[in-house]
């Protein structure tokens, strides 16, 4: 290379990165001018033109700032998401609370687009002195929990699901008396049941799903599911009696035509033919004008088997 050519590339560098400076600032313009997502766009054309320009770690920062103040779910993450493969690395010696969020970011986004053993991947980084740490941690539960996230060597699907309830005992027991944790700390309560539920622990999951409170959106579904925790424990009043607290005008709200199975079950199995029949009767009133939606549709099914059981009996 002549020392011409030298020259014309140092001025060539120069003005790039005269330019991603001034494309900096303009982002904090933006910013100031109550122009969020044309920041945010400004500093991703930074980002996306690589560390070799020295505006790009706090491009990459600010961005990670900027997703915090706005609660931004698509923009920012998708941006660090896309170029984190290709610059990754050298995002590593940012500040280690910018690389614990960038963590959680990108991890969130690839739990929600299905990408399971990646957002394993991602979650397991965020550090406990992060602000997401708690979120991080109640993804990474329900990551291993998801029988698409596969296992580590020699581990089995048991040990994913121990792992997932750990980590929610955890955050359940750290969230006792937070008040603006109380809807989570019952979504908690329910994942655990359905966990205990999946493991074959009917009386762990019960008591799980005994401390979603009364109060909780998630109490409809949980006392849909204790039915069946109670009837895999052979306690079938009690299934009944979780079965008809649904059609209490205080829960009632959701779609269970499944639990007009299992009711319609216990009373075939207890030999009440007449509950059985009339319970059959409730669902087809009910759920007829339902039937196109494939929930109903499946139970509907399954009920006219049971009717024609029943009949030959």
């Amino acid at each position: 290379m002549n020392f011409s050519m030298a020259i014309v590339i140092s001025a060539f560098c120069v003005t790039a990165n005269d330019r991603q400076r001034d494309e900096y600032a303009l982002g904090k313009q933006l910013l100031q001018a109550n122009l969020p997502v044309s920041a945010a766009l400004v500093w991703g054309s930074i980002v996306e033109a690589g560390p070799s320009m020295q505006s790009h770690r706090d491009a990459v920062a600010s961005l990670v700032a900027l997703q915090s103040d706005i609660d931004d779910d698509e923009i920012i993450p998708s941006i660090l998401d896309e170029y984190f493969d290709v610059y990754g690395e050298s995002w590593s010696t940012l500040p280690a609370s910018v690389v614990s969020s960038i963590n959680y970011l990108v991890g969130r986004r690839a739990y929600r687009q299905g990408r399971f053993d990646q957002a394993k991947q991602f979650l397991l980084e965020v550090t406990s002195q992060s602000a997401h740490f708690d979120d991080a941690q109640f993804l990474l539960a329900l990551t291993l929990a998801d029988p698409r996230t596969t296992s580590d060597d020699g581990d089995d699907e048991r040990v994913k699901l121990i792992s997932a309830i750990e980590i929610l005992q955890t955050l359940f027991a750290r969230y006792d008396g937070v008040e603006f944790q109380k809807r989570r700390r019952a979504l908690i309560a329910l994942t655990l049941g359905r966990l205990y539920f999946g493991l074959g622990n009917s009386r762990s999951a019960l008591t799980w799903y005994d401390k979603v409170p009364n109060e909780s959106r998630h109490v409809r579904q949980a006392l849909f599911e204790r039915a069946y925790a109670h009837f895999q424990n052979d306690d079938w009043e009690a299934a009944l009696g979780s079965l008809q607290a649904l059609q209490a005008p205080q829960v009632w709200a959701g779609f269970h035509p499944e639990g007009w199975i299992l009711a319609a079950t216990i009373y075939t199995m207890a030999c009440l033919y007449n509950e059985a029949i009339a319970t059959i009767d409730l669902f087809e009133r009910r759920f007829k004008a339902s039937e196109k939606i494939p929930a109903a549709q499946l139970a509907g099914d399954r009920i006219e088997k049971l009717a024609k059981l029943i009949a030959r009996m």
